[in-house]
């Protein structure tokens, strides 16, 4: 998969199109669309969603366990499957793109990185950027620290 960062346009019906550059690394035109952990949208694969899905709810009496409660009514429940047509263009459900604060006939960000893609109204995701500096500082450590053994 690519990564990339990409301004999309979401039309008067509510579609958007994959950029070009990563339409090629698709194996198929379907997917799932659902809610991020941030304020966006998360596209995946089917079979990514599936294990997703399967790690949360898999644990005997998951809905007897608060966390997994939430996550799956916050991801899994609002979980729909889209279809790409000949065009590479996918329609959000209207509820989905409301509530992310995404209307139409605007301009939104999508963010591909590795096995998952995000789609963004542009305010929120400035203000993710804006906000996640002094987070993004304390990861980065400890990736080096990692990298390097736990040492400094």
């Amino acid at each position: 998969m690519e990564n990339g960062i990409f301004r999309i346009t979401i039309d008067e019906k509510g579609r958007f199109m994959i950029p070009k550059k990563l339409r090629s690394s698709f194996d198929e035109n379907n997917f799932i669309l659902t809610y991020g952990v941030d304020k966006c949208l998360q596209l995946l694969s089917i079979v990514e969603f599936e294990k997703l899905k399967n790690a949360i709810y898999g644990k005997v009496g998951a809905s007897f366990n608060r966390n997994s409660r939430l996550l799956l009514r916050r991801y899994v429940a609002p979980a729909t499957e889209v279809t790409s047509d000949a065009s590479g263009r996918i329609a959000i459900p209207r509820a989905l793109r409301e509530d992310i604060g995404i209307p139409t006939k605007m301009e939104a960000i999508f963010v591909s990185a590795g096995s998952f893609m995000e789609i963004w109204s542009e305010k929120e995701y400035l203000a993710m950027q804006d906000e996640s500096v002094e987070a993004l500082e304390v990861a980065s450590q400890e990736v080096f620290d990692i990298m390097n053994g736990g040492e400094i």
